[in-house]
C-alpha cells in the first residue's frame, strides 16, 4: 500500500497480473478506465482489475493498494 499524489494527469498504463484498489483521501478528479472517465472525490474507492488501462486525472491524494505487492516489471505504459 502506498500514498500517491496526482497533480494533473498520470500516464495511462496497465498491469498484467496486478489488481489495484484506489481510495481517494483528498481532492477530486477522474480515474480513466479503458478510456471511460469515472468522477472521483474524497471517499471514492475504485477497483482496477489486471489488464484494464487506467490513469488518474486531477488534484488527488489517494491510497493505492496493489495485490500482489507492486512489481515495477508489471507496469506497462501505453
Amino acid at each position: 500500500m502506498h500514498l500517491v499524489r496526482i497533480s494533473g494527469e498520470a500516464a495511462t498504463h496497465h498491469h498484467a497480473r496486478t489488481t489495484e484498489l484506489y481510495y481517494v483521501l483528498e481532492g477530486s478528479g477522474f480515474v480513466e478506465l479503458d478510456g471511460e472517465r469515472v468522477p472521483v472525490r474524497r471517499g471514492t474507492a475504485i477497483y482496477i482489475p489486471p489488464g484494464v488501462r487506467h490513469r488518474a486525472i486531477g488534484d488527488l491524494r489517494l491510497i493505492n493498494v496493489p495485490v500482489p505487492a507492486f512489481d515495477p516489471r508489471d507496469e506497462h505504459l501505453d
